[in-house]
């Protein structure tokens, strides 16, 4: 082989493995069009699934673009395919002659996808659910939150504050990941879930009660219960007795299993904002901060308080719960309530009667609201409460 032919090869192979480069990279940025509603598909919709798509295009086209750049519109997968219902199940309703639900499940998944949703009932995302009974679940609903509304805020002249929702720091930190019970409104307010239902095998209700008490809205369509929907959470607990959401990881409505495999898919549960700000805002405490008990105000408020808002606004659960309100929670009841109650006891020693009536007075009034009902009474009851679900659910060697 002569010189001239090996530069020949080489150049062609050099030729060939730049062109390889540009159509991989010209494939990668028409997908990502694609998944981002940019570029339209070129599918035609189903004939079952026709009339849906030319009226969310008007109503929800985001929906109908992410849906024609997926893999379910080129096989002619639709809308009525994966919505479709029976006769019978707890969410099910009549929508312009078509019997469908609004929550599809991995139930409903696994009718084409049956080996995926056997192996995802397997996993450990599957029983990201079981939050719901553990201590966990305890210290977001009630130690840092309540189990009822409530008002947090300091008395402001000419300012009325409403109450605030107590399980908020859960469902920020906690469900909006893991996953909770999907529940259905009843007709008497309360809400329907899985339990109340009791599925059987084929994910069909057995409760006949529970069924007649569910809630409609106009043209029949179950009311969703606004405290579990929506819910993508991975752990989900649905109607139909099944665990999980398919689309916590493979997003609706293109479902993309290339999306499903980005770590910045995965850190929308497995990661939270960074706060770089931490060191520059300590050095901005006020000079009257010279007591230990103003030092712990300071970071309730300002350290554990900012990052759990921060948490929050930017829907990360660890920062709303684990570095924000379990800490908010743990600076609160562990640190400032017993510094205030022992300023409280050493006024008292000094003869300062008056002052610690009323230091102690504006404490006990903290004290005595509902949502810290379980550090001032004790929260046996609750935790006995936990252990035996954790013991049904998953025996002796579980708890």
């Amino acid at each position: 082989m002569t010189l001239d032919t090996k530069r020949f090869i080489i150049g062609g192979l050099g030729l060939l493995f730049l062109f390889s480069l540009v159509l991989v990279q010209w494939t990668e940025t028409v997908r990502r069009a694609e998944e981002a509603g940019l570029r339209g598909g070129t599918v035609e919709p189903p004939a079952s699934s026709r009339a849906c798509v030319d009226c969310h295009s008007q109503m929800n086209p985001g929906i109908v673009d992410h849906w024609r750049g997926s893999t379910h519109a080129a096989t002619g997968v639709g809308c009525v395919e994966c919505h479709q219902s029976a006769v019978g199940e707890p969410d099910s309703f009549t929508h312009h002659g078509a019997l469908i639900a609004t929550v599809v499940t991995p139930r409903d998944c696994g009718h084409c996808h049956p080996s995926e949703a056997e192996e995802f009932a397997e996993s450990h995302h599957a029983a990201g659910g079981n939050i719901l009974a553990s201590l966990d679940n305890f210290l977001a609903e009630t130690v840092e939150g309540s189990r009822v509304p409530f008002d947090p805020h300091t008395p402001t002249p000419g300012r009325a504050a409403a109450p605030v929702n107590g399980l908020a720091s859960a469902f920020s930190g906690c469900q909006q990941c893991h996953g909770s019970k999907v529940g259905l409104q009843s007709t008497d307010g309360g809400v329907i879930t899985v339990d109340d239902l009791r599925p059987d095998d084929q994910g069909m209700p057995t409760n006949a009660a529970a069924m007649a008490s569910i809630a409609r809205e106009g043209g029949g369509r179950p009311a969703l219960h606004p405290g579990t929907w929506p819910n993508t959470g991975i752990g989900r607990l649905n109607l139909d007795g099944s665990r999980g959401s398919c689309s916590a990881c493979h997003s609706r409505h293109d479902f993309s299993p290339r999306r499903a495999r980005q770590p910045e898919n995965c850190g929308k549960c497995h990661l939270g904002p960074e706060h770089p700000g931490l060191g520059v805002e300590v050095h901005r405490v006020p000079t009257q901060v010279d007591e230990e008990i103003e030092w712990t105000w300071f970071y309730l408020w300002h350290h554990e308080g900012r990052r759990a808002r921060h948490g929050a606004a930017m829907m990360a659960p660890d920062y709303t719960h684990w570095h924000g309100m379990y800490e908010v929670a743990e600076r609160f009841y562990m640190e400032l309530i017993p510094q205030a109650q022992e300023i409280v006891e050493h006024a008292v020693q000094a003869g300062r009667r008056q002052a610690a009536a009323a230091a102690g007075g504006v404490l006990d009034g903290i004290l005595s609201r509902p949502e810290h009902a379980w550090f001032t009474e004790g929260a046996e009851s609750e935790s006995a409460r936990i252990r035996a679900e954790m013991t049904r659910r998953y025996g002796e060697a579980g708890r």
